[in-house]
């Protein structure tokens, strides 16, 4: 089942220049990591190119107010990298499926997974148009707990929070966290669930056989 956020505030964002044309932007995301599915409400800038327009402004939904660059093509594709504040970019990719008259389209960001999205340019949603988007999301199954360990991992492994090394002498494998792996590891015991943490013990035993006490994840 798909749970629906709302948007911290449901006004219209005002925030642009007089001097470039505006048009607005509503739509949902959903994140199959949480099987939910956001709505999100924004106003951007454009500039018309030859075969493209450069787009600029702000979007806002319930984690709070991010900023989008990106293009709006002729060829009905809409692109754009949303930005957070202190947060790495998430891209967006939007098709125009003229028989639903909707974007239709993925998301995908470095520290955010990735997931699908759908939105309406220049109008608010209608309910039909909601009932269509939740139905198609139900059709994306929900990112399984195996899924979810294996890619925490892996990011804290990647980007150097998470470090997997051998004991010169004992041949043992270790296990350490960076300072910044530790404060991710403390947020995250505030939200995983026990069947995560259980999998994530299981998955950290499995690789790792022998772990200091003073590096113990504190998941």
């Amino acid at each position: 089942m798909v749970t629906v956020l709302e948007t911290k505030t449901q006004h219209r964002i005002r925030e642009t220049e007089d001097k470039y044309r505006q048009r607005i932007i509503n739509g949902l995301f959903y994140d199959s990591w949480n099987d939910e599915a956001t709505l999100f409400t924004g106003l951007f800038n454009y500039s018309k190119g030859k075969s493209s327009e450069d787009i600029g402004g702000l979007l806002e939904d319930c984690y709070g107010r991010s900023r989008i660059e990106g293009l709006l093509s002729e060829q009905n594709t809409l692109s754009f990298n949303k930005t957070y504040g202190g947060r790495p970019p998430i891209d967006y990719k939007f098709s125009w499926d003229k028989e639903i008259g909707l974007y239709v389209g993925t998301w995908k960001g470095k520290d955010a997974f990735e997931g699908h999205s759908v939105c309406k340019l220049d109008n608010n949603l209608i309910q039909a148009d909601v009932d269509f988007i939740l139905e198609y999301f139900k059709s994306f199954v929900p990112v399984r707990v195996e899924e979810k360990s294996k890619a925490v991992l892996d990011y804290m492994v990647e980007e150097g929070h998470l470090y997997v090394s051998r004991d010169s002498i004992s041949g043992k494998e270790m296990l350490s966290l960076s300072e910044k792996g530790k404060r991710l590891a403390e947020e995250a015991e505030e939200t995983i669930t026990p069947e995560e943490k259980r999998f994530i013990k299981r998955v950290v035993d499995k690789t790792i056989r022998e772990v200091d006490d003073e590096d113990e994840i504190p998941f």
